[in-house]
């Protein structure tokens, strides 16, 4: 039996399903844009109705609670999944260091990034909230940008945790 608690890989799957149009995917499709196993996803989704962060009974009628999961990405995930900062490594960019990108924070001559041996920025190594999150990164622009927000969320300072949360709270709307 699964743990009643939930991980990590089950809140990249509900960032997806709230950018994916309602009723409007099916989890070979999750499954594939997430680099997840269709029965990962599918325990996600049960594990995202049992925590109250969903409701439905099925794929077709599955919603995710967008100011629940609001929430419990701001204030939650830094708590529950800490960053694990590394060395100097080569990656995809993340953090403060993407969302450099059209704002006018600048915090770090070099910024994080989450390890790649295809990567080819350099930065300070983060592990990523999930292994998932670079190849469903990869597929999906504006679940990289939420991402990346949550890691604002778990190592930057309050400056940068603002414009995160802002930018979080206009995707997840």
């Amino acid at each position: 039996m699964r743990s009643s608690s939930l991980k990590a890989q089950d809140l990249i799957v509900a960032l997806k399903l709230t950018i994916v149009p309602s009723l409007a995917f099916t989890y070979a499709e999750v499954s594939a844009e997430l680099g997840l196993p269709a029965s990962a996803v599918h325990a996600s989704v049960q594990m995202l109705i049992h925590a109250r962060l969903a409701t439905g009974s099925s794929r077709d009628s599955v919603q995710v609670n967008r100011s629940a999961l609001q929430e419990l990405l701001i204030y939650g995930v830094p708590y529950f999944f800490p960053a694990t900062i590394g060395g100097p490594s080569r990656g995809m960019p993340t953090g403060s260091a993407l969302l450099q990108l059209g704002s006018p924070l600048i915090t770090r001559d070099e910024g994080y990034v989450w390890p790649s041996a295809h990567g080819t920025t350099r930065g300070t190594s983060l592990q990523p909230l999930h292994p998932c999150a670079l190849i469903a990164s990869e597929n999906d622009s504006t679940l990289y940008r939420i991402l990346t927000c949550i890691d604002v969320l778990r190592v930057e300072g309050a400056r940068e945790r603002a414009l995160a949360i802002k930018l979080l709270r206009q995707d997840l709307a």
